[in-house]
Formats: C-alpha cells, sequence, structure tokens
C-alpha cells in the first residue's frame, strides 16, 4: 500500500503549480505530517488523481506549490450509496459517519425522526463543520479517490422524498425479509454498474410504523440485518459492508 499522503484539492481543475488546499488538508500535511520539500503527494482534483512533489507550502494563501509527475483518469464508481441515517446521541454521529466513509459511501444524509433519543436540531447544524471535516479525514486517511457529500441535519421525511437513487432500502429491525433477498428481488447484480441506492438507518429507539409506512409509500423496499439487533452506530456500516459485498 503507497504510503504517499492524499488530499483532495477544493476545485476540480488545478492551474499547476499551485495547487489550493482547504485549511485541514494544508494543517495535516504542513503541521501534521510535516511534509517537506521534495515529498511526494497525491491530490485528487476533479475526476482526476495526480502525484506530485512538494515544492512549497505558502499558509497565507492556502496553496502549495508544487512540480506535478502523474495523472490518472478517475473511472466512474460502480456503485453510489447514500447513507440516510438517523441520528443517534450527537457523539456517536462521527464514528458512523467516519467508518461508512471508508468503506466508500457517496452520500451521508444525518435525518431528525421520531424516535431518536436526542433531537440536537442546533447543535447538530452548528456541527456540520466539523462533520465535513470527519468525512474529509476518513476519506483521505483510507484513500477513497472521492470525498461523500455530507448533508446538513434533515426532516426525515424530507430527506426520503428527495433523493434521486435509483433503489431505496430502509432496514427495520421488524422485518422478516434479509437482505439478499431485496437485492435478488431488486434485480441487483454487478453486471448492472452503476448502481444508485439510498438506504435508511434508524435511531436507537428505532423506526416506528408511521415513518416505515413514509418509506413503502416513497418507494423504499424493506429488509432486515440479520436476527440480531445491532448497536446504531455498527447498522449503517454492516449494511454499506453488506451490499458492497454483494454487489462488487
Amino acid at each position: 500500500m503507497s504510503s504517499t499522503p492524499r488530499i483532495f484539492s477544493p476545485t476540480a481543475k488545478v492551474k499547476w503549480p499551485s495547487c489550493p488546499l482547504d485549511e485541514f488538508s494544508l494543517h495535516h500535511l504542513k503541521d501534521v505530517l510535516r511534509l517537506r520539500k521534495g515529498n511526494l503527494v497525491e491530490v485528487v482534483a476533479g475526476d482526476t488523481l495526480w502525484t506530485v512533489t512538494l515544492v512549497e507550502f505558502q499558509p497565507k494563501s492556502n496553496l502549495m506549490t508544487t512540480e506535478p509527475v502523474s495523472s490518472v483518469k478517475i473511472p466512474v464508481a460502480p456503485v453510489n450509496i447514500q447513507l440516510i441515517q438517523c441520528v443517534p446521541k450527537v457523539d456517536k454521529i462521527s464514528e458512523i459517519i467516519r467508518s461508512c466513509t471508508e468503506m466508500g459511501v457517496a452520500q451521508i444524509t444525518p435525518v431528525i425522526s421520531e424516535r431518536c433519543v436526542s433531537v440536537p436540531t442546533e447543535k447538530a447544524n452548528a456541527k456540520h463543520a466539523r462533520w465535513k471535516q470527519v468525512v474529509m479525514s476518513a476519506a483521505a486517511q483510507s484513500r477513497q479517490i472521492r470525498v461523500p457529500v455530507m448533508d446538513r441535519l434533515t426532516p426525515y421525511a424530507a430527506a426520503l422524498s428527495a433523493t434521486t437513487s435509483t433503489h431505496k432500502i430502509i432496514f427495520w429491525e421488524e422485518s422478516p425479509v434479509p437482505l439478499s433477498a431485496v437485492i435478488s428481488t431488486l434485480g441487483l447484480n454487478s453486471s448492472q454498474h452503476p448502481l444508485s441506492l439510498s438506504i435508511v438507518i434508524g435511531p436507537e429507539g428505532g423506526l416506528s410504523d408511521a415513518e416505515v409506512k413514509i418509506a413503502r409509500e416513497l418507494g423504499y423496499v424493506e429488509a432486515s440485518l440479520g436476527p440480531t439487533i445491532l448497536r446504531v452506530e455498527h447498522a449503517g456500516l454492516v449494511a454499506v459492508a453488506q451490499l458492497i459485498y454483494a454487489l462488487l
């Protein structure tokens, strides 16, 4: 595995030799990794992955001067998964965001549902910048080629109706239908790439019958993650891992 650090450019097209950096990436490269002139850096910019040699940092302008070494086009993602996560206690949401980013989700949408243990609307909105930082860090650490879209906190019904995915699954602890059966029913297989899926994961208190009904009316198919009840911070990760295993 390459030890070359990877960052994500805030702009799709970089005007080399200057590469713009967000504050997190600048701090990570300059102060955490303490890179020096001559070190290699991978830069994801739009649909291209660049390998560059560091010349110098320009902290006042959030720039990195580089010498490009090579570039490759990033392929279209075969599977794009949107995780619609009913928020648990706020201290758990970062763990969910981090682990699901590492698994390669395309979008994370935190939502407020009926049985959320806490309803941190103002506090969670204030933490949106922090959530984006968690996404950025996890994507870089796991060497993703894309940074997931990190949505703001959204009402449950609004989030479910706004999705543009072609396939939609709601994981419900009372559903008798295993995920494998849902995949078969929907006709999902690895030859259909690219695929787009939205999946719904409930909070600690589970989903109400009314919320499941809303999902059904919006075209979501019910599925179970198995006979046991998973902790909320693990359910999304398990769902995403099972889908990726089945579809890639």
